[in-house]
């Protein structure tokens, strides 16, 4: 990854993207060569916490390969991105390199995970595995 960025575009969106190629201050080309580009989305807040997610900005160009051309007349706003927000957009894009057999292979690593943890919770008493349940017997009328 080159110079990742994040942007504040007129239309209002927030995105976060790899600079490939900046304008060239000596000619009146406005455009900004970017890829890897996820838009940020705003989910809610819940009990103060504000919840984003990184979205592809285009449709079908999320692949390392292709490339999108931003005008940099629509940009108000640049910023590098704080530590956390570039941690979690280079795992974004590690995600969306991986293959299927490597996905497939991921998801068979966390089922098994949890199946450890449900048989390790069977084996337990109920009172150790979560304290605040009470137990009842339900009446049958």
């Amino acid at each position: 990854m080159n110079d990742i960025k994040q942007f504040k575009l007129s239309s209002g969106e927030e995105i976060v993207c790899d600079v490939i190629e900046w304008q060239d201050d000596t000619e009146s080309d406005p455009n900004i060569v970017i890829r890897n580009c996820y838009a940020l989305k705003q989910l809610g807040v819940k009990e103060g916490v504000k919840y984003y997610q990184f979205r592809p900005w285009m449709v079908f160009q999320n692949d390392p390969e292709y490339f999108q051309v931003l005008n940099s007349d629509h940009i108000i706003g640049e910023a590098n991105p704080p530590t956390e927000l570039l941690e979690q957009y280079i795992s974004v894009v590690a995600e969306e390199a991986l293959s299927a057999e490597e996905i497939s292979g991921k998801m068979e690593g966390y089922i098994n995970n949890l199946k450890a943890i449900l048989d390790d919770n069977g084996n337990a008493n109920i009172d150790e595995v979560n304290p605040n349940v009470v137990p009842f017997k339900p009446k049958i009328h």
